[in-house]
């Protein structure tokens, strides 16, 4: 028995897939500055909110408008 294997062929490529798919968005970075002005965390209590600045003056922080809103 002989099987005979075909190469299979892109329908797209993958660069035409990704502008068809996602939108342009402007990069904007928030600080720890920022942290009152970030619309997602007003959800948040005001102990979580606290919480947020204490780590944030320790660590790194950085969030891009572009970051998920969960």
């Amino acid at each position: 028995m002989s099987a005979q294997v075909q190469a299979l062929q892109p329908r797209w490529r993958i660069e035409e897939a990704a502008q068809a798919a996602f939108e342009p968005v402007p990069f904007k970075v928030y600080t720890q500055r920022d942290l009152d002005r970030i619309p997602q965390l007003e959800g948040l209590s005001a102990a979580q909110r606290f919480e947020m600045k204490v780590v944030s003056s320790v660590l790194p922080f950085r969030r891009t408008s572009t970051s998920s809103t969960n």
